[in-house]
């Protein structure tokens, strides 16, 4: 449960019935106040037999102003909140076995700054199987990320799951968490880890060619034509026993992609190469 921090005397609808009218009107598009208030009106009566079905509880008052939704979700404790759902969704997501995680961080546009210096930013572990998130952190500058990456993959169950983190998240110790608690990681490898790149990129001359395991994709979207070679060595170890494969932790494999980008209607086009351990 989700404690309820509102004066008793000024409740006039309960905290779980307003829940219930954010949850389905968020799932069904619905990302404002007024938007959610229309909803609630909408469906006033459907609303009132579900929360009724649910509980056995008779509502008295059904249509919730967006002030009133606002305020009220607004007052609820945040780690409270997220528990509560961490435990919800736990509930009915498939196991972690064989699953893939996304670990990537947003800075909210729209939302009020505390100072001048601050930012709203979130640090969300996805799931696109259930395509829901399994856990979020907040944090109020970007530069904080790679500390709550840690904190994020502390609340997770990794075991037989697969994360897949941005570049910022292309950490020796973070690589190290993921293993350690029973997972395997798919990290871009850029210049924040120089060394590490340079070490790659060695494995991938022509020497060790025979080695190198070959596919490419083409694929149409958005008004672009976009062509991925990927180059994969399962075994670097079979080639030599470079430094960057002690560096990391569990690491088994090294990918190259190469991605070839044509604008249909300028015709320009671009070439970008990113690495993967």
């Amino acid at each position: 449960m989700v404690p309820d921090p509102r004066i008793e005397r000024k409740k006039i609808y309960p905290l779980d019935f307003l829940l219930l009218i954010v949850f389905l009107s968020t799932l069904s598009g619905n990302t404002s106040w007024y938007e959610i208030e229309d909803y609630a009106e909408e469906y006033e009566e459907e609303l009132k037999s579900l929360y009724e079905l649910l509980t056995g509880h008779q509502l008295t008052h059904t249509k919730p102003s967006h002030d009133t939704l606002n305020r009220s979700i607004s007052l609820l404790d945040v780690d409270a909140f997220e528990g509560a759902y961490k435990r919800w969704i736990e509930g009915f997501i498939s196991a972690t076995s064989g699953k893939h995680i996304c670990i990537d961080g947003k800075t909210m546009r729209g939302v009020k700054k505390l100072s001048f210096d601050t930012q709203s930013h979130v640090i969300s572990a996805f799931s696109p199987q259930d395509m829901c998130s399994l856990a979020q952190l907040y944090i109020d500058r970007k530069t904080n990320e790679i500390p709550a990456i840690h904190q994020l993959l502390h609340l997770l169950d990794l075991n037989g799951a697969v994360v897949s983190i941005d570049a910022i998240g292309t950490q020796t110790a973070i690589a190290e968490q993921i293993i350690d608690k029973g997972g395997d990681y798919v990290l871009c490898v850029k210049a924040n880890q120089s060394l590490s790149l340079q070490e790659i990129e060695a494995y991938f001359c022509p020497l060790f060619q025979k080695h190198i395991l070959l596919d490419e994709l083409t694929e149409l979207s958005h008004g672009r034509i976009e062509t991925r070679r990927y180059e994969s060595i399962l075994n670097p170890l079979e080639i030599e026993a470079n430094e960057v494969l002690t560096r990391w932790k569990g690491l088994r494999s090294i990918h190259k992609v190469i991605r070839k980008r044509r604008d249909k209607r300028s015709d320009k086009t671009s070439e970008e190469v990113v690495y993967y351990i």
